[in-house]
């Protein structure tokens, strides 16, 4: 078993191994453009965040938008990072690749229970 905490702080995230098989979800490559989005841009919280604000423009953050792909419950976007985010040998440095799962995993958590949603997006 592993805790996460902070530095002297309470504990925040647990991990431990599960003796069950999980199941696998495939990839989404198909992404179609009129697949809905996870929330509507009229009810954006935070316009301006670094990995999925709308305010942002081409080349300032990710403009990571995951959609909901049609007959699928999983949450999804492509996503082609800028130039200006790769590290002097040309790959995604890490803080961006983090950045780049943290909002996509958030609205994920989000839309696994609709209270959950419902409690974070006002």
């Amino acid at each position: 078993m592993c805790e996460v905490r902070p530095a002297g702080g309470e504990v925040v995230a647990v991990a431990k191994p599960v003796d069950d098989p999980i199941d696998v979800v495939p990839p989404v490559l198909d992404i179609p453009a009129d697949a809905a989005d996870a929330l509507a841009d009229a009810n954006h919280l935070f316009r301006s965040c670094f990995t999925c604000g709308p305010d942002r423009e081409p080349g300032d953050g990710l403009r990571i938008f995951v959609k909901r792909p049609p007959g699928q419950s999983v949450l999804a976007d492509r996503w082609i990072a800028d130039a200006s985010l790769a590290d002097d040998d040309g790959a995604v440095r890490p803080e961006i690749g983090w950045a780049a799962l943290d909002c996509p995993g958030r609205w994920a958590a989000s839309t696994a229970s609709r209270a959950a949603s419902r409690s974070w997006v006002r």
